[in-house]
């Protein structure tokens, strides 16, 4: 595919993604922690997975270190 043709999205991937801290600390007394990572609605909103990890975390015996999403694409045609 030349410089300058028209890109396509062949597929977009959403994935909730939580850091949970198990409520152990290592030698040097950071917490350890785990990570969970949760494929998505492309449509969901980000409000929406904020609120289903905090869901998730009643299910668990970890509390939520951390919350992100990420968005990705793969484009093509490549040639």
């Amino acid at each position: 595919m030349p410089l300058g043709d028209t890109v396509q999205i062949i597929e977009q991937t959403k994935r909730l993604i939580i850091t949970w801290d198990t409520g152990v600390v290592d030698e040097n007394g950071d917490p350890v922690t785990k990570r969970s990572s949760i494929a998505v609605s492309n449509n969901s909103t980000d409000q929406i997975l904020y609120d289903l990890a905090y869901q998730l975390e009643a299910l668990t015996n970890y509390s939520i270190y951390g919350i992100s999403i990420t968005d990705s694409r793969d484009l093509g045609p490549v040639a």
